[in-house]
């Protein structure tokens, strides 16, 4: 049974690791709104594959539903002080445009709550068979079951994401609400598969372990930041001005510059700790994956830069940056100071 419950959290990690590629594969399409609804998608479980297939007012109707989804969020923001933002939300609802019927967003945008769905099929497995240990291990069980709460959480922000109709700040909190699934689930491997093992390491190393951590974190923040940078340019001066504005951001934008040298401390980082860890010789491998993995991530940073952020780079970089985030997380689980 433990031998099940094991395969059972690897792939749990698998899948939140595909609910991100997905996730970020809509934003580089720009299917976020392929499905105007949630959790059905045009009323149905299985979408429409023409405009045909809808009623002539489809567009009005959908765009009522968002802005009465949208005023119940901003009166629920509201009621913890978040005023400011609760208008902001109105005015933007406001001024919504209808969204028109796209056969191959709705698709994208419903693949990606096919696998969001599975993923929150197998943490909730994950979370049954670790009620069979809670004696023995009962933070197998806490683990999984604050996967099981973050992951309806997230679930219920993809709504409001389409509800608000793609709020760059929203969708920031739903992607870092999917990196935190990530690192906790990482968290619970480290308890689960060979619980016992750990390596002997200075607090020094140790805090700088958490430290990198915390930097990749920051980068993610930025990145994203960044990226909503472009979107705005993007629908402002539009496609004509694609190279103009790509550069602008990249190039003169205080937020990429801050994540540019962000990279660059984070690299220097990597190598210091892989330094002091052959010195030591502490036995931790997987910094050199992790370095491996930056010198990969900077790639496709410079191919977004320089190539006009080809579609294809887009999601890798924000899936490697992730993975880079998950072995951070593992490789501190698994040390502890001397």
């Amino acid at each position: 049974m433990e031998r099940k419950y094991i395969q059972i959290v690897r792939l749990t990690l698998v899948m939140l690791y595909l609910v991100i590629l997905a996730g970020s594969v809509v934003r580089m399409t720009g299917s976020g709104m392929g499905c105007p609804d949630w959790p059905k998608c045009f009323g149905k479980w299985i979408p429409p594959s023409s405009e045909d297939q809808l009623p002539k007012d489809y567009q009005k109707t959908y765009a009522e539903k968002g802005i009465k989804k949208t005023e119940r969020f901003a009166s629920l923001i509201e009621k913890f002080g978040f005023k400011e933002v609760a208008n902001e939300l109105r005015k933007e609802a406001k001024h919504r445009k209808p969204e028109k019927f796209n056969a191959a967003k709705t698709w994208t945008e419903y693949v990606n709550r096919l696998i969001g769905a599975l993923a929150g099929l197998f943490v909730l497995i994950s979370t049954l068979f670790a009620v069979r240990f809670y004696k023995t291990n009962s933070n197998w069980f806490w683990l999984s079951l604050l996967n099981l709460v973050l992951i309806v959480i997230t679930a219920w922000f993809g709504a409001i994401v389409v509800a608000t109709n793609l709020m760059p700040w929203i969708i920031t909190v739903h992607m870092m609400l999917a990196v935190v699934l990530v690192m906790n689930q990482v968290n619970l491997i480290t308890k689960v598969v060979r619980p016992r093992f750990r390596i002997n390491v200075s607090r020094g190393f140790r805090f700088l372990l958490f430290l990198s951590v915390l930097l990749t974190l920051t980068q993610i923040v930025f990145g994203t930041q960044v990226r909503q940078q472009v979107d705005v340019f993007s629908e402002n001066m539009g496609e004509a001005y694609r190279d103009n504005w790509i550069y602008w951001v990249m190039n003169n934008g205080s937020t990429f510059i801050v994540h540019r040298m962000l990279s660059i401390a984070l690299m220097l980082l990597t190598l210091l700790l892989m330094y002091v860890s052959g010195r030591n010789r502490y036995g931790t491998p997987l910094l050199n994956f992790v370095f491996l993995f930056m010198l990969v991530e900077v790639a496709l940073g410079v191919t977004l830069n320089y190539a006009g952020m080809p579609q294809f780079a887009q999601p890798l970089h924000l899936l490697v940056g992730t993975i880079i985030v998950g072995m951070q997380v593992y490789i501190y689980k698994r040390t502890q100071s001397r």
